[in-house]
């Protein structure tokens, strides 16, 4: 895992086709992308299923090489806050950086089970985030959107007409 700064998060997202949507940084949904909803806190029967709701996550991106978690809001819900256990994370994989200065997360495509385990924390910690990956320097046809609401939105693009 190698943690990016903003800057970089720009450029790795731009040549892999990904682009954002205003201050909120959400990813720009693709014109008649399906969604899957999947809830996982308190509004969900049963509630708790964050370790659960991570792993459909990851597994749900299919095939990528390399896979961006990008920590986009944190502080909604203070108290859901674990930053001892996240940085104690961030800082086995040797990165000591605060997440305001690189909230970036790249993996590669052997990682998938340390992606689990960040979206886990973010999805614990109560912040918001987008998991971006990319196979072969190109965006894939699926993304998640990671909401401090409980949710994690799958979007799979359509595929181009020929």
């Amino acid at each position: 895992m190698n943690c990016l700064e903003k800057n970089q998060i720009d450029e790795w997202s731009s040549i892999r086709g990904y682009s954002f949507t205003g201050r909120t940084n959400r990813p720009v949904l693709p014109v008649g992308a399906g969604r899957e909803v999947r809830f996982f806190g308190q509004s969900a029967t049963p509630q708790g299923l964050e370790l659960e709701t991570a792993a459909w996550c990851v597994e749900s991106l299919a095939e990528w090489d390399e896979c961006l978690l990008w920590i986009t809001q944190t502080g909604v819900w203070p108290s859901s806050e674990n930053w001892p256990r996240f940085y104690e994370a961030r800082g086995v994989e040797g990165e000591l950086r605060s997440l305001k200065v690189a909230p970036g997360h790249l993996f590669n495509s052997s990682e998938r089970d340390k992606l689990a385990q960040f979206v886990r924390l973010t999805l614990e910690n109560a912040w918001d985030g987008a998991v971006l990956p990319a196979l072969q320097g190109v965006r894939t046809p699926r993304f998640a959107i990671v909401s401090h609401d409980e949710w994690v939105e799958l979007v799979v693009s359509k595929p181009e007409a020929a």
